[in-house]
């Protein structure tokens, strides 16, 4: 895409790069990551009774991104009304 990609380059022009979280990438899974979100919160969280860790949380190791890799839980779930 780029003449010589490896610069580093700030007044690159044009720039119509594609980085995670924005162009089409960002589009297309923005909608569906909503979709999950609304559904857990309006329909799984209020039937959550009880939740606890099941074992060591693994952290991801990034200059980047900050979050978990792995969470393990245990939930017990009230039945349907």
């Amino acid at each position: 895409m780029f003449e010589d990609p490896f610069a580093f380059r700030v007044d690159r022009r044009p720039n119509n790069h594609l980085a995670f979280g924005v162009g089409e990438h960002f589009a297309r899974l923005r909608a569906s990551a909503r979709l999950e979100l609304e559904f857990a919160f309006k329909h799984l969280l209020p039937r959550i009774e009880e939740i606890e860790l099941a074992g060591p949380v693994s952290r991801l190791h990034s200059a980047l991104v900050r979050g978990v890799k792995r969470l393990p839980l245990r939930y017990r779930i009230k039945p349907a009304a």
